[in-house]
């Protein structure tokens, strides 16, 4: 791979690997895909897919040991699924069941270390439970500080996660929240409140993005430990992207339901104040409702 292809690639940061989208919906899979991809920063490449076709679930990690949990699948009659799956950069591995069966839940993890939180559970639209996954079971975990659900966040271990914005008992929220492992604290508020967003962090979630929705769904928004800042809107409409933050300098959104359809484009983040760029390449399948991890 040669950075003269791509020149924005060189700001990517030492060890990059690149993305990781996964999950959701398109025209075909219109109610859970199974559809995984990878991205070099120069080109998308299609992996095997996850064993069980969902959206609504959580995933975070990297694009070589990102974990998933929960979501739905409608045509299975699927409403809240326990499931939860390990992905190695080849294969999805089935790995521990949740507790309680939830969609629109946020986390995510490695095979390692990961958690799932909020979301909604058969007979409750709105949860704060939290569960807490350590390479070989999951065990419930520290409250949520809201009942949520259809947020985002980033956390990469269950050490670290940050969860915002999303579905607060029948209204929308801009909130925001981090775990360090201790207890849940407020991470300020985002100037724009919204659900179905893409969102990520870095890996200790004191910087983190979100970008597009249900509603204004070309406005972004960045975090600098508890400051959150409107960036400039994204050139394309976004329901539900992919967002991935691989570091200060490249904050991604691929995917999403554009004003119309389906979108397999993409595009970044130069840096906080700084201006959105197109990505090179398409997703080979133009889908959302997607999770996406960048390393």
């Amino acid at each position: 791979m040669s950075y003269l292809v791509n020149p924005y690639m060189v700001v990517a940061g030492a060890g990059a690997t690149g993305l990781l989208t996964f999950s959701g919906l398109n025209a075909v899979d219109d109610n859970g895909s199974g559809q995984t991809e990878s991205y070099d920063l120069t080109s998308w490449t299609t992996e095997n897919d996850i064993p069980k076709k969902l959206n609504g679930c959580n995933g975070n990690g990297t694009p070589t040991d990102a974990l998933l949990a929960g979501g739905h699948n409608d045509t299975d009659g699927d409403g809240y699924s326990d499931l939860a799956y390990s992905f190695d950069g080849t294969n999805w591995n089935s790995v521990a069941s949740l507790l309680q069966g939830k969609r629109g839940l946020f986390g995510g993890g490695t095979s390692a270390s990961g958690m799932a939180y909020a979301g909604e559970a058969s007979g409750t639209n709105y949860s704060d439970t939290t569960e807490v996954f350590d390479s070989t079971s999951w065990s419930s975990g520290t409250s949520y500080s809201d009942t949520i659900r259809y947020g985002n966040g980033g956390g990469k271990t269950s050490a670290d996660q940050i969860g915002f914005m999303g579905n607060d008992s029948g209204s929308l929220t801009g909130a925001s929240y981090r775990w360090d492992n201790v207890s849940w604290t407020s991470s300020g508020s985002v100037p724009y409140v919204n659900r179905n967003i893409g969102g990520d962090s870095n890996d200790d979630c004191s910087k983190a993005c979100t970008f597009g929705g249900n509603t204004n769904t070309n406005y972004a928004a960045t975090l600098d430990d508890t400051t959150w800042t409107q960036e400039n809107n994204m050139a394309t409409n976004r329901n539900f992207p992919s967002a991935m933050y691989l570091d200060d300098g490249n904050m991604w959104a691929w995917g999403g339901l554009g004003t119309v359809t389906w979108t397999n484009s993409g595009e970044f983040l130069d840096g906080s104040g700084g201006t959105w760029a197109t990505a090179t390449g398409v997703l080979n399948a133009a889908q959302g409702y997607t999770q996406g991890c960048a390393s």
